[in-house]
């Protein structure tokens, strides 16, 4: 980190506690001939009943293991479920980008592509279909 600030240094040290008195504790993951990088992604459109922000997430997994997840309440409000599930699928891309640099640097060979599951089928047609070019 170029700037790491206080409350870095208090969660590396909330880390440190977690690890020593929970040494016990083991994280197991399933190693089977199914290696491949996967991530499934969803969104709920305007499902805060107040704000009508989205609540979307996603699971990624390497085999059979889950290896990152992520379930949050978007800044923002959608004008669609097409563009709820479009931005989670974004968010989703990005932590595949990173996760797959990090275990390059860990000598991981990931096969791409990787497979990104989501549930919008307009959003699987817009992703694919070339776009005009519009201006308003």
């Amino acid at each position: 980190m170029h700037s790491p600030k206080k409350s870095h240094m208090e969660a590396a040290m909330r880390l440190v506690k977690y690890v020593k008195y929970e040494s016990g504790t083991r994280i197991f993951m399933s190693f089977d001939s199914d290696e491949l990088l996967k991530i499934y992604c969803n969104a709920d459109w305007g499902a805060c009943i107040n704000s009508k922000r989205s609540i979307t997430g996603y699971l990624m997994q390497y085999g059979k293991s889950p290896i990152s997840w992520k379930s949050k309440k978007r800044a923002n409000v959608s004008r669609s479920s097409v563009e709820a599930e479009y931005m989670v699928m974004a968010s989703s891309v990005a932590e595949v980008v990173w996760m797959t640099s990090l275990f390059k640097e860990l000598g991981i060979d990931i096969k791409v592509p990787v497979a990104l599951f989501s549930d919008n089928t307009p959003n699987s047609c817009q992703s694919f279909l070339p776009q005009k070019d519009q201006t308003h």
